[in-house]
């Protein structure tokens, strides 16, 4: 027998020292808070070892903390055991409760020294020293757990003595210990679970993760083969149709990345030919371009040489034109101021001053004989008259300097409008010319015009390009029909090789498939006999045959040779025990066994056939394995020498296909070209003569306008320099008439002066004539001398005035006037002059310009082509940074298949980009495609279609993929892989299931033996009835499996027949089982649990009859009465629980007890306790209780009062042994 003996407190729980004995039902009883519920916690963590379940409320003590609280703190669990008493020592280590198992009885003096104190760890290991064993320090619970109930699997052999049960399904034996003492709800699933591992250590379960993974994504995959028969409203099938485009995508980007490689070739090739042209046609156009500079410079020195004429010219023109003006101005003066007057009376100077000359001499004749007289007044006369003389002098200086001023400012302004003059001539000297030029252009353009007009009347418009496309157009005409022949030729052979294929598959899988079929034969023979021989071997341990192995030695020499395995040997549940010469023995009669000739196999002889089967049956698998390899192998063969070529044919067929369409597009678009060029040729023919026709008359228009230019500009030129003459003659007019008003000024001093004189002098003169004529002078004569010389000298003055007017008249009647006729002759002979120059230069002008224009255009021809091969080397040169050539630079140094002479390094590039950049848009469309392909599946798609798909590789190999998805059908291999699938899991869950529920019978006897042990050993009378029953399960999972297993019951056979996609006869059986899975895939999918077992199956209610009370039948028991009849109820149904996992908990070893610990059973009256504690007894479970108070202390083996001195210390004191002791102990 096996039981946990007693327990003792050392320095825990407020303990100083304690020995506990519960070998028996024990009753503590005290006060509240004395420890009852911690002694109860002590036994129950023997059992449970878990510190979460032991009842202790949050907020209080931690277990580890209450019950260790030193280093020497211990709780010692004594076990018996029938090969001996050992014991466990719970301590704490590094702040958590541990165990140590100790090969012996408690002894105090191996924990308390002689002191009384009890000693640290290394103080007990040098007690026990090497007589005593231990083990090592148990730290994990689970550890410990399995040790106690002799779960040995992984276990060290020194730990298998310590157990008190064998069994690896011990979990529910301290769960319903440990529940029956926190007062747990008691409810049908812990009884059902209870009961099924009482049946057998490994509870049936069905794994839904298994089924959820199988299932994972049912509808999903179900819609994802449906996609590809599902049509819409227009009768296409979308998805289909999607692949299709992605497929033909593909293909032309496979041609497109071909033209790209081709056009890169051309590229370099042209690259090529540019380096080696163009330092040759640099040379060339700079021989022309220095041609064209000579012929230039030759020009431009024409055109200086006549500018510099023609400003000649123009300047002596000017000078003409100038003199001529002022002929006429200087005409119009002389005649306003009267000049021949004035020159007949100049011209008389010489008679006047003969007339003066003679009367001055006639009045000093008349005055010869007063000459004292005269001496004295001429003195006075001539004082006066030299006074005159110097006011005039003065005077005349002063008119002078005014004349001179007046010249010096006429000169100067003169000279400044000259400047002036040639400055407006210089101004419109260049608008003269660019006009003349202009005109000449416009001449010119006229002319070119009409030779333009007549070259577009001759030209054919867009012949080359016309002809071109003809030719395009003819070629791609032949191009269509030769594809058209390819293609056909192409699907002809790609046919015939799938056929060949599929007819060699077949032979080569038939012959591999009947060869695995005879192994899974052999291989069902040897799993068959290995788990014959396996089955003995498991009922080796808990049978006679196990039993006689380990207790008699040689047995099977002679017991073995008459008794039978399989009605005897290896029958559990016998008891056997071995009397050796019991005349009831087996051997009490002596027979001669020597001639028997049975051999028993031993358990080494079961093992070693065992290991030859398993050997035969690895072999075949292995031969297995290897045919299917093998198979694999042949198909993989098959389908590489076949699949490559027909994917080769396949893709050569859609580039075929591709180039197909694509030339009937292209063959459109020129021949739409066609038509177009030929439109706009006689477009562009009307459009240019209306163009020229126009542009004539605008040159007309202009031409005229220009002239009218040249002539405003003339007439502009004119009137400013006649504006700026009369602004010249206003300031010279002006001065004059300032000068004139300050010589008038001065002349009329002069005259005031000489009148002044002259009144002094006749004053003086008559005195003198006074004094004359009393002297007897003829004084009446001398008076009218004096009055002629007085006119005489009046006409001198005013002779003397215009004496220099005269001399200027008389210049510029001998430089201007007299030559108005030569002047005028010389004007026109210079204008004819310039004319004849200008034609002359001209003329010269227009032979070297059309040298220069010829040179012109063959330097810009030249520069044309060469700045098209820098301009092409130079976008080479950028190119090459680009990562577009990146993806080109492998072709570099390859020859072309033709060369395009016309194709510039630009034009080839910018076809390269155009085709790189239509490449990214097939690219982006293909991408789009996929992924809007991909958006009718889902990740986890059957096809195993990439819907994550980021780099540019995945796209491609995507688009390879699909394409070869529809090329092979792949679509048919799917449905029947997937219906194969499906029919397989659907017949798998009909077995799983019917093992599932095959145990109900077996739960059913279990239910009735508690209900008749209940009615059989009822003591409680006031609990008139307990009862059990089984009812269907109401797990919606448990039901949907019911109903697959019904159905493949029915039409398992069936299933799968056509397919779950057929629209056959099997339609309405296919769509069942549709349905059924995708319910049972919601279900689980919705559901947390993991798997389904046994006590989902099936529900267990309760019915209760307590006096008059009917609880029903229910699924929890609570609230029967009251609360007493409550705890009664709970405590039968606990204790009987207990009872059945003990029982079922160990087949190997069953001679145990238990402790039941029991915490409210001061609540029952004293019969209920009395009868409760046999009714645990009788199932060898012990019942641990506490109250208050004892009562029926004899009831109990031991009876212990606990209590608390003043420093809270915990006392335990044995107060009744029933049968030895009635007195208290300590």
């Amino acid at each position: 027998m096996r039981y946990l003996n007693r327990i003792i407190f050392i320095n825990s729980a407020n303990v100083k020292y304690a020995e506990v004995a519960i070998d028996g039902n024990v009753h503590f009883i005290g006060t509240q808070g004395v420890g009852k519920s911690t002694s109860l916690r002590a036994i129950l963590f023997f059992y449970n070892a878990d510190k979460l379940k032991l009842g202790i409320e949050k907020g209080k003590k931690t277990f580890d903390e209450y019950y260790f609280p030193f280093g020497n703190s211990y709780v010692i669990y004594e076990v018996v055991r029938e090969t001996g008493t050992y014991c466990i020592m719970a301590f704490k280590s590094q702040g958590r409760a541990c165990f140590r198992f100790i090969n012996s009885e408690y002894q105090q003096e191996h924990y308390i020294d002689s002191d009384g104190k009890a000693m640290a760890w290394d103080g007990i290991r040098e007690v026990l020293g090497k007589k005593v064993g231990y083990t090592r320090k148990i730290d994990r619970y689970e550890e410990y757990r399995d040790i106690l109930y002799g779960n040995n699997l992984g276990l060290d052999k020194e730990f298998r003595k310590y157990a008190i049960i064998e069994s690896r399904q011990y979990q529910n034996l301290p769960r319903t210990i440990q529940n029956v003492f926190l007062n747990s709800k008691l409810d049908a699933e812990f009884i059902k679970q209870t009961i099924i591992m009482s049946l057998n250590e490994e509870d049936v379960k069905i794994d839904l993760d298994k089924y959820a993974l199988h299932l994972k994504d049912f509808d999903t995959q179900l819609a994802d083969i449906n996609k590809w028969t599902e049509a819409n409203k227009s009768g296409e099938i979308p998805v289909r149709k999607m692949a299709e485009t992605i497929a033909r995508g593909h293909a032309a980007i496979i041609s497109l990345n071909k033209e790209k490689k081709e056009t890169a070739v051309q590229l370099f090739h042209a690259r090529g030919i540019a380096v080696d042209e163009q330092p040759k046609i640099e040379k060339k156009r700079d021989q022309q371009d220095k041609q064209r500079q000579t012929l230039q410079q030759k020009a431009d020195e024409l055109k200086d040489k006549f500018k510099a004429k023609r400003e000649d010219i123009q300047k002596q023109i000017n000078i003409l034109d100038n003199d001529l003006k002022k002929i006429k101005v200087r005409a119009e003066y002389y005649e306003s101021i009267d000049i021949a007057s004035i020159i007949q009376r100049v011209d008389k100077k010489d008679r006047v001053e003969e007339e003066r000359d003679r009367l001055r001499t006639e009045r000093e004749l008349l005055n010869t004989r007063f000459t004292e007289i005269n001496g004295r007044y001429k003195a006075l006369i001539q004082q006066q008259q030299n006074e005159l003389a110097r006011f005039e002098s003065t005077n005349l200086v002063r008119k002078n300097k005014l004349r001179e001023e007046f010249l010096q400012f006429k000169d100067d302004t003169t000279e400044e409008y000259k400047l002036a003059f040639a400055e407006i001539r210089t101004q419109h000297q260049e608008a003269l010319e660019v006009a003349r030029n202009t005109i000449t252009q416009k001449k010119d353009n006229i002319h070119d015009l009409k030779l333009k007009k007549q070259k577009i009347q001759l030209q054919r418009y867009f012949e080359q390009e016309i002809e071109l496309v003809k030719g395009e157009i003819a070629t791609l005409q032949q191009k269509l029909k030769n594809g058209e022949i390819e293609i056909a030729d192409s699907k002809k052979q790609s046919e015939t090789m799938q056929k060949q294929w599929e007819l060699d598959a077949e032979k080569s899988t038939g012959i591999f498939d009947r060869k695995i079929e005879k192994l899974h034969d052999d291989s069902k023979q040897f799993t068959a006999a290995i788990e014959s021989i396996a089955a003995k071997l498991e009922k080796n341990k808990d049978s006679l045959y196990g039993w006689l192995s380990t207790n008699v030695q040689g047995w099977e020499n002679n017991i073995g040779k008459i008794i039978d395995e399989e009605t005897v040997l290896f029958q559990p549940d016998l008891s056997p025990s071995y009397t050796e010469g019991a005349n009831d023995s087996v051997y009490g009669l002596k027979i001669n066994l020597e001639d028997i000739g049975k051999k028993v196999k031993t358990v080494a002889d079961y093992e070693l056939e065992r290991g030859e089967w398993l050997q035969k049956a690895e072999a075949n698998r292995a031969n297995i394995a290897k045919l299917i390899e093998e198979r694999d192998d042949e198909s993989n063969k098959l389908r590489s020498r076949y699949q490559g070529k027909i994917k080769e044919l396949n893709n050569s067929r859609r580039q075929m296909e591709y180039e197909l369409q694509r030339h009937k597009g292209q063959l459109q678009t020129n021949e739409v070209k066609y038509a177009d060029l030929v439109r706009k040729a006689g477009e562009e023919k009307e459009q240019l003569l209306a163009q020229v026709a126009e542009e004539m008359i605008t040159a007309a228009d202009e031409l005229a306008r220009e002239e009218k230019e040249l002539e405003q500009v003339r007439s502009s030129m004119e009137k400013q320099l006649e504006n700026k003459e009369r602004e010249q003659n206003r300031k010279i007019r002006a001065e004059d008439t300032r000068i004139k008003e300050l010589v008038t000024e001065a002349t009329e001093e002069l005259k005031t002066r000489k009148q002044e004189t002259a009144d002094r002098i006749a004053d003086i003169k008559q005195q003198q004539t006074q004094n004359l004529e009393k002297e007897g002078a003829d004084v009446v004569r001398m008076a009218d001398i004096d009055r002629e010389l007085g006119s005489l000298q009046r006409e001198l003055d005013y002779i003397n005035a215009n004496r220099d007017r005269v001399a200027e008249y008389n210049k510029d009647k001998r430089e201007l006037l007299d030559n108005v006729d030569s002047f005028k002759t010389d004007k026109r002979l210079k204008e004819t002059q310039l004319e004849n120059e200008q034609e002359k230069y001209n003329l010269q002008k227009q032979k070297l310009q059309r040298e220069i224009d010829l040179l012109a255009t063959e330097i810009n021809e030249l520069t044309g082509r060469l700045n098209i091969m820098t301009d092409g080397l130079a976008t080479f040169d950028s190119f090459k940074q680009t990562d577009h050539y990146k993806q080109i630079a492998e072709f570099e140094g390859l020859l072309p298949d033709r060369v395009e002479n016309n194709a510039g390094l630009k034009s080839l590039i910018e076809a390269l980009n155009g085709k790189i950049y239509t490449i990214i848009e097939r690219y982006n469309d293909l991408y789009s495609a996929i992924r809007k392909f991909n958006g009718n599946f889902s990740e986890q798609n059957v096809f195993h279609f990439k819907t994550n798909l980021q780099e540019p590789k995945d796209f491609i190999e995507f688009a390879e993929m699909l394409s070869e998805f529809l090329e092979e059908n792949k679509i048919v291999q799917y449905e029947k892989r997937v219906n194969e699938r499906f029919a397989t899991l659907i017949r798998q869950i009909g077995k799983e299931t019917n093992e599932l529920t095959s145990k109900g019978g077996e739960i059913q006897k279990v239910i009735t033996h508690i209900n008749r042990d209940f009615e059989e050993r009822n003591f409680a009378g006031v609990i008139k009835s307990i009862k059990l029953q089984l009812s269907e399960s109401k797990n919606n999972v448990v039901a949907l499996l019911q109903a697959i297993r019904q159905f493949n019951d029915g039409s398992g056979l069936s299933l799968g027949v056509v397919d779950l996609f057929s629209s056959g006869d099997n339609e309405a059986q296919n769509k069942k089982a549709i349905t059924l899975l995708k319910d049972f895939a919601k279900e689980i999918g919705s559901r947390k649990e993991k798997e389904i077992g046994l006590a989902d199956s099936f529900e267990l209610q309760f019915r209760i009859v307590e006096n008059d009370n009917d609880s029903g039948w229910v699924e929890k028991l609570a609230n029967v009465g009251s609360e007493g009849t409550d705890i009664l109820v709970k405590a039968m149904v606990n204790i009987m629980l207990l009872n059945v996992f003990k029982d079922s908990a160990s087949k190997r070893f069953k001679d145990f007890r238990m402790h039941c610990m029991m915490d409210e059973i001061g609540k029952l009256h004293p019969n209920n306790v009395k009868g409760i504690l046999k009714f645990a007894n009788d199932r060898n479970i012990l019942l641990i209780n506490s109250s208050p108070t004892s009562f029926n202390a004899t009831d109990y083996r031991y009876t212990y009062l606990l209590s608390k001195d003043s420093k809270h210390v915990t006392t335990i004191k044995k107060l009744i042994k029933k049968g030895s002791e009635a007195l208290a102990t300590a």
